[in-house]
């Protein structure tokens, strides 16, 4: 958005999302900016956007626990007559918390207008409150051009911290129920002795509390099992797996991504876009995804596509295409890329704000 003339664009992050013991994920230092202001506990804070009088409003949505703040900001957006729009990365939520369901009711009719990455998260909001289809539009998450396949240096396997004697296999993410990565390891059981030369690294943060409050937490999100497995499996003795659990410095991260020859994103339930299987995609590595509509779009072809989510059917395509692996492969995903650019998708967020200011003008 930033690079269009049409827009003076100015940010607006927050200070604290909510209370960092609930947090079930193991914290890390926050990236520091210019533009950290807006507090869960300081209602007065949500007035600070207003200051320079914007034309728009647009909200970031993907939990419950931040309904409450952005609930706040479009009430004083409603009152000041400026136009605002409410982004729901997840219109299925990952966490079960039904005492805000009330709460993000009232956010979701409240805002102006919505936006979802796919038509399935358009169904789900239009079936869970009832709203106009009109006030609902469809924008794909954007992917970063970087026009550059993956190659294979010294110094790529340097930053990754990984050996060029093996190829790689890679799952990357916060490690959640819904994104199958027990699956991925189940299912790497059933192929690892078919390609002794390949190892799979799963990188990526636990969720299993820092506190007793934060433990409670993760049990009520449903991630306490899964998080017992993966924490398990990685103390076992298998050389055919890499794990990097934990927060993974971004340079780390694209370093591993170009040196893999594929990532695999084996969701159970996603009605969004992944920024993981995004960003894989945008640096050149093909994608395995399973068969949900914001993931297919990403996939080179059908044979890319798991059908089912079950350890053989992951293993079977894994398999398929560690033996079918192409260098082409790498130019074919990042041509995918190119459709799904950030440059186009500001430019679709730029037509919506012009409506919505035409129509705030009639």
């Amino acid at each position: 958005l930033s690079k269009l003339d049409a827009i003076d664009l100015q940010q607006f992050d927050y200070s604290s999302l909510y209370p960092s013991f609930l947090y079930p994920g193991k914290l890390t230092d926050q990236s520091k900016n210019n533009f950290q202001c807006l507090h869960y506990a300081k209602p007065w804070s949500w007035a600070l956007p207003f200051v320079s009088k914007p034309d728009v409003i647009h909200l970031q949505y993907w939990t419950p626990l931040i309904a409450h703040t952005l609930r706040g900001i479009s009430y004083w957006a409603k009152r000041r007559g400026i136009p605002s729009v409410l982004t729901v990365h997840n219109t299925t939520q990952h966490e079960s918390l039904s005492l805000l369901s009330k709460v993000e009711s009232s956010l979701l009719h409240n805002v102006d207008h919505l936006l979802v990455h796919t038509e399935l998260g358009k169904a789900n909001i239009l079936k869970r409150i009832n709203i106009p289809e009109k006030k609902i539009s469809i924008i794909h998450h954007g992917i970063a051009n970087s026009h550059i396949a993956a190659k294979n240096t010294k110094n790529l396997y340097k930053t990754a911290k990984l050996s060029p004697e093996f190829d790689y296999v890679l799952f990357f993410g916060n490690i959640r129920h819904y994104k199958g990565t027990d699956l991925l390891l189940k299912a790497w059981k059933l192929i690892n002795h078919k390609h002794p030369n390949t190892k799979l690294v799963l990188a990526g943060r636990t969720w299993d509390g820092n506190n007793l409050v934060s433990q409670l937490t993760t049990r009520v999100l449903g991630n306490k099992n899964i998080n017992d497995y993966i924490i398990s499996t990685s103390k076992t003795e298998n050389p055919s797996i890499v794990f990097k659990l934990g927060f993974v410095e971004e340079t780390e991260l694209e370093s591993m991504i170009r040196i893999a020859k594929l990532s695999v994103f084996p969701y159970r339930q996603f009605d969004a876009q992944s920024g993981a299987a995004s960003k894989s995609c945008s640096l050149g590595t093909p994608v395995i995804v399973a068969d949900l509509p914001g993931l297919t779009s990403l996939a080179i072809d059908n044979n890319y596509i798991l059908k089912d989510v079950l350890p053989s059917t992951i293993a079977k395509a894994v398999d398929q295409q560690l033996r079918d692996w192409k260098e082409n492969s790498r130019a074919q995903q990042l041509l995918i890329a190119e459709k799904y650019s950030w440059e186009s998708a500001a430019q679709k967020h730029l037509n919506l704000y012009l409506h919505l200011l035409r129509k705030s003008e009639d």
